[in-house]
């Protein structure tokens, strides 16, 4: 069982690994732009593009609390290499491993609540420049270039976040992907925004343009508040728990089962079952079951570690 678990945790951790140099090239990624945008911002006068320019900021502060989860978890892993003993107990150390990816989850939800600061913060200031558009002064179409070299940036970084999320199958790195093609959508937007101040010039539109991206940026934190802390209090979709019930039920000696437990860690998910089964099974037999159902999962479903307890069928 313990070279089981050496197996999932090296996979996980170099999984981890490509992540986390995916998540550093982020942070380079958003810092350049913050700075870029920034910079023309003040030149070029444009809220919206200010707007922009603090939203990329969350992402610098959102892909180095991502990439120090990650770090953490890997840390983890290398200080923690000890062996099971009988007074340790499976359980315990099974616990520990899974408990040891779980920073990426508690990382992704902090970097969710600094989006939702940020966007009630960059709405606030849209609000109260759209009362007083008549003392801002003109938008320049420096501003123009920022919104557009930014808007080319982000669709890149999202594209390589959602493609190695996929290969890696790591679940921070498709939180930052969500959060990058959000980015992306902003960006774009400030561009649109930003160019119908200047064709048509309107000084309203650009505060505007401002207080809608604060909403794209309170959306996509939202969503990784509300995705990482269901995850954190190991909440299961029902629909999932009965495709795992129905697929259990039908391998043969399970006459039903009793309960299930999801645990989720980072982008591994265990299980606990009680299944019911005939009172005449023998020990070696139920053995032979539980390793049938575990291999059935993990083969199906992906799921690391299924552990099964067994009563008599009444």
């Amino acid at each position: 069982m313990l070279d089981g678990w050496q197996e999932i945790e090296a996979d996980q951790i170099k999984r981890m690994q490509g992540a986390l140099w995916h998540l550093l090239g982020n942070a380079i990624a958003y810092l350049s732009l913050f700075v870029i945008e920034l910079v023309l911002a003040t030149i070029g006068h444009s809220q919206s593009l200010h707007a922009d320019a603090f939203n990329n900021f969350a992402g610098i502060v959102s892909s180095g609390l991502l990439s120090l989860g990650i770090w953490g978890g890997i840390h983890n892993h290398q200080s923690h290499q000890s062996k099971v003993t009988a007074l340790d107990g499976w359980e315990a150390e099974r616990r520990n491993r899974l408990m040891r990816f779980r920073l990426q989850d508690l990382f992704t939800l902090m970097s969710g609540v600094i989006m939702l600061v940020m966007a009630v913060q960059v709405i606030v200031s849209g609000v109260s420049n759209l009362f007083k558009s008549h003392t801002v002064q003109a938008v320049s179409g420096v501003t123009v270039w920022g919104a557009a070299i930014a808007s080319i940036v982000m669709l890149v970084v999202w594209y390589f976040n959602r493609r190695g999320g996929q290969q890696l199958d790591n679940s921070t790195l498709l939180a930052a992907a969500k959060d990058s093609l959000s980015d992306a959508l902003t960006s774009i937007g400030t561009l649109i925004s930003l160019s119908g101040v200047l064709l048509f010039k309107f000084a309203w539109l650009d505060s505007v343009a401002s207080i809608v991206i604060g909403f794209f940026i309170f959306a996509a934190g939202l969503q990784i508040f509300r995705d990482s802390g269901l995850q954190l209090i190991n909440y299961s979709d029902p629909q999932v728990e009965k495709n795992y019930i129905n697929t259990i039920q039908q391998i043969d000696g399970v006459n039903q089962v009793n309960a299930i437990d999801v645990q989720y860690s980072g982008s591994l998910v265990a299980l606990s079952l009680v299944i019911a089964v005939s009172p005449r099974m023998t020990v070696a037999a139920s053995f032979q079951l539980s390793e049938r159902i575990e291999q059935v999962m993990r083969n199906q479903y992906g799921i690391i570690d299924t552990k099964v307890m067994f009563m008599p069928q009444t």
